[in-house]
């Protein structure tokens, strides 16, 4: 009889633990982001002067919640373009390790865009409110424009910027005033050092340059859900 018993608790934890684990509820949201993406300093050649920091973008996903407690989401995310001239003052480099001349200038126009696939997990610490974790990865795609301004020239810089892939981490909280609504904000780390520029400049020499650090992003926004998460 206890061994009946037992088996039968068994099966009802394992029905129980079964029907959690297929209850999706799907939600959408949208994100201010403030990328933070700085130029490295430690570099052998700092480009600071010439390169832009890439600070505010927006992040939309899609995404279901598998029991409540774990979810999955699809993102892409985009920063706003930022555009940074510079006249060099005689005393400075470029791309290439020879300084400019002086009065010559240069224009570097950056666009952040990212795909992303991350793992949710949510623990709830109070009625409304729950811990966010992510873990997952990142398509990083920069959209670079680079001139070169010489004796009254405009001249456009060859150049690829290499799409990376990264993983990315995230903490943060939400607050569901309701269960179908509710507001988020998270810090992820972005590794936005493996952006990797490849070219050649105007007299044709080549350049391989990585300008950024890895960015701690942060994030604020509502999200948007189908089905009440906590229906488990």
């Amino acid at each position: 009889m206890q061994k009946y018993i037992r088996f039968s608790l068994v099966l009802f934890l394992l029905s129980t633990f079964q029907a959690q684990a297929v209850y999706l509820s799907p939600h959408m949201g949208v994100d201010w982001k403030y990328w933070g993406a700085s130029l490295n300093n430690d570099l052998p050649r700092p480009l600071d002067h010439v390169f832009p920091d890439i600070s505010s973008g927006m992040s939309f996903y899609l995404g279901t919640r598998i029991n409540g407690f774990f979810g999955i989401d699809f993102g892409y995310d985009q920063s706003i373009s930022k555009e940074k001239s510079h006249v060099f003052n005689g005393n400075e480099t470029f791309l290439k390790p020879t300084v400019e001349p002086l009065g010559n200038a240069s224009t570097v126009d950056v666009r952040f865009k990212a795909f992303h696939l991350s793992s949710m997990f949510y623990w709830p610490v109070m009625k409304d409110v729950e811990i966010l974790g992510l873990l997952g990865i990142s398509r990083l795609e920069p959209d670079v424009h680079m001139f070169y301004v010489t004796g009254g020239q405009r001249l456009e810089i060859s150049q690829n910027a290499k799409t990376k892939y990264s993983a990315r981490i995230g903490l943060g909280t939400q607050y569901n005033p309701w269960w179908f609504l509710g507001f988020r904000g998270m810090v992820i780390w972005d590794q936005t050092k493996r952006v990797n520029i490849l070219g050649a400049d105007e007299t044709h020499v080549p350049f391989d340059i990585s300008p950024y650090k890895s960015a701690t992003s942060f994030h604020l926004g509502v999200v948007f859900t189908m089905a009440d998460p906590r229906n488990v």
